[in-house]
């Protein structure tokens, strides 16, 4: 008989089995990894909130339609995702 599990439980069993065999979700890109066809972030500030990115313990990268998108926290990431066109638009005319 086949067990059924929540999706939360699910999420969880598959977090775990990751972490005991040592894999790791990337949160960024790194600087040396070569992303073909997708346009450097022009910018050295968060998107979201104009925060220095070199005042920030971790950096989240994402790419977006081909465009390469830094952040300075989860919060930021969280609130583009929601809505990335507006903050496309922002980066787009920051004149990089």
């Amino acid at each position: 008989m086949m067990k059924t599990y929540s999706l939360l439980s699910l999420l969880m069993i598959i977090s775990w089995a990751c972490v005991s065999c040592g894999t790791q979700f990337p949160e960024t890109l790194k600087g040396d990894i070569s992303l073909d066809g997708v346009k450097p972030y022009p910018l050295d500030t968060c998107l979201v909130i104009d925060r220095k990115l070199d005042s920030t313990p971790k950096t989240y990268t994402r790419v977006h339609q081909g465009q390469e998108v830094k952040f300075c926290c989860k919060n930021c990431v969280i609130a583009f995702e929601a809505n990335p066109e507006p903050w496309m638009k922002k980066l787009k005319n920051s004149g990089r």
